[in-house]
């Protein structure tokens, strides 16, 4: 016998297949009919998890999308004011994103971090600026974001393995790893999306990058439904990690 949740479900994937046809063919975002699929399907699978038999894999699939905890973000492009950044933080939220990093090789972001302090004290997030020994319980705010300068970069990288050469043991990439985590709050971001005409990460610390996804984009992903293509681009990556 047929499932009829298994055709239920096939035919709301059609209905929006049509829609996402419609969509593309008038040139309109389909982020809303990717959401709409991905919450039917979490819906199904919830409903249906006790039942014996076959779920539909792109409901399955719709339902463990990825979401990376750590998203850097290089700004090659115009810099940052109060109102994007607040907005990047919104987006970040509802994406349920644990850290936030920002680089911006060009600007200094320390007056405007002042700015949001209240905001990010009213949302329970923590907001620092530059490379500095963090030693607050991360797990204990909403989000972390951090926001690095061209002095956050190479140089940081230069200075320690200078630190580390002191040391009468071999130095090993998990000392360096460790290194720029414990005392710059250095750590590898899942996803870096590199804003901007220019393919460049200007400077960003390169050992935090070694198996970070690069999604490039033309401009700032200041609104959800364009932070969410950047999620949606993640997703779609095949990430192997090798041995």
């Amino acid at each position: 016998m047929i499932d009829i949740a298994w055709l239920c479900a096939l035919a709301i994937r059609s209905v929006y297949f049509l829609v996402l046809m419609a969509c593309n063919f008038l040139g309109y975002s389909t982020l809303w009919a990717h959401r709409e699929i991905k919450q039917r399907g979490e819906r199904y699978v919830g409903e249906n998890c006790q039942l014996q038999g076959p779920f539909p894999i792109f409901l399955l699939q719709d339902a463990r999308r990825k979401v990376p905890a750590h998203v850097a973000i290089i700004n090659n492009d115009q810099a940052l004011n109060k109102n994007s950044l607040m907005s990047l933080i919104e987006a970040a939220l509802v994406e349920n994103i644990r850290r936030l990093t920002i680089y911006d090789a060009s600007k200094d972001y320390t007056d405007l971090a002042g700015e949001l302090r209240m905001f990010c004290r009213s949302k329970h997030i923590k907001i620092i600026v530059g490379c500095a020994d963090f030693s607050d319980d991360f797990s204990s705010y909403r989000l972390f974001v951090h926001l690095l300068s061209s002095n956050s970069g190479r140089s940081t990288l230069v200075e320690t393995c200078r630190e580390l050469s002191t040391s009468k043991d071999p130095i090993t990439s998990n000392d360096i790893t460790t290194h720029l985590a414990s005392k710059y709050s250095l750590l590898e971001p899942e996803l870096l999306i590199q804003v901007g005409s220019t393919p460049s990460l200007s400077g960003y610390p390169p050992w935090c990058l070694r198996v970070t996804e690069i999604v490039p984009v033309r401009s700032l992903p200041c609104n959800r439904f364009a932070f969410e293509e950047c999620l949606e681009a993640f997703n779609k990556r095949d990430i192997r990690l090798g041995k």
